[in-house]
């Protein structure tokens, strides 16, 4: 990937489920409990044998 949409895009969802700009330890760290179950429920999905996995992806973006 030649941009950080990625990160920018996990860095906006991370600001909007914490809602504030110094977050607690304990706040960062619930968040990446949350986020860390999801990833772990899509690698098992893939593992699984599943073609559609997570958020679809524009066919333009999968051109490329």
């Amino acid at each position: 990937m030649r941009t950080n949409n990625v990160v920018e895009g996990w860095h906006s969802k991370f600001q909007g489920a914490v809602q504030s700009k110094h977050a607690t330890i304990w706040k960062f760290l619930g968040f990446i409990r949350k986020d860390e179950k999801k990833v772990e429920i899509l690698i098992t999905q893939l593992f699984g044998g599943h073609r559609k996995i997570g958020h679809l992806i524009k066919k333009i973006y999968k051109n490329k």
